[in-house]
């Protein structure tokens, strides 16, 4: 008879281990560059750091120096206002023209001299709107149009002169020709304003103390009128000048106005 299957009995305390699945070997990744390469570039990054602060130590250094033996000199030039801008009013008139206005003013005297006053204007405009704020275009401009008796317009010109940091010379010139405006339109009071000033930039403008003189013995300061007429006499060595004001200090009549003094439009 075949032999019977053994029958395995378990106790019924005893667990069953699961069965432990087969591990199938896997594929090992290849290391990356980086890992590969950590002590490398670690080194490079180290290195490249004490390069750049040695970079910007020695610039840093350099400055320093610089700063240490040009510090008086930046310090001076720290303290200087900036320039204005060219024709700005703020900036100091140059006593002649630019070269770009320089012909129209040539142009202009020349035509002023010949009596072309309109001709001269329009040089005088020219010149002025390549140079707007140049005392000496500006009181050219002015002359040719008083000598037209467009006297609004020349007085607001040369009031433009007073305005600017101008020379002495061309101050006196415009408060001057002020004078003659209000002179010739009977407003002696302003006129002796004008001339007054004019005399004060410059003492020895005997032409504009003369005229003071006038203005004030029309207005009735008699007294102000005799005190600058006796200074032309002892200054003026202009005989012709002299003449006019002896006759005045004598008792005649000032000249009532500019043209009568020959000083007026087209003079």
């Amino acid at each position: 008879m075949p032999a019977e299957p053994r029958r395995v009995v378990r106790h019924p305390n005893v667990r069953v281990m699961p069965a432990i699945p087969a591990i199938t070997p896997t594929a090992t990744e290849p290391e990356s560059f980086i890992s590969r390469n950590r002590t490398t570039l670690l080194t490079l990054t180290i290195a490249l750091g004490m390069l750049l602060m040695l970079v910007v130590g020695l610039f840093l250094g350099g400055l320093g120096v610089y700063l240490y033996f040009n510090s008086s000199k930046l310090i001076e030039t720290t303290q200087k206002p900036a320039l204005p801008r060219e024709n700005s009013p703020s900036r100091p008139t140059r006593l002649g023209p630019g070269p770009e206005s320089q012909k129209y003013l040539d142009q202009g005297n020349e035509n002023l001299k010949n009596g072309r006053f309109r001709d001269a204007e329009e040089n005088f405009r020219e010149a002025v709107r390549l140079s707007p704020n140049n005392a000496n275009c500006l009181i050219h401009l002015g002359s040719s149009l008083f000598h037209q008796g467009k006297f609004s317009e020349a007085k607001d010109t040369f009031q433009h002169v007073t305005q600017l940091p101008a020379e002495k010379f061309y101050l006196n010139y415009a408060y001057s020709y002020m004078g003659r405006i209000e002179w010739e339109r009977g407003y002696y009071s302003l006129a002796t304003t004008s001339f007054e000033r004019a005399v004060e930039l410059a003492p020895n403008d005997f032409g504009s103390m003369a005229c003071l003189g006038f203005v004030q013995k029309l207005a009735g300061n008699t007294s102000e009128a005799e005190t600058n007429l006796k200074k032309v006499l002892a200054g003026s060595n202009d005989e012709e000048l002299r003449k006019i004001v002896q006759k005045v200090l004598d008792g005649a009549q000032p000249p009532t106005t500019a043209t009568d003094a020959g000083l007026g439009p087209g003079r």
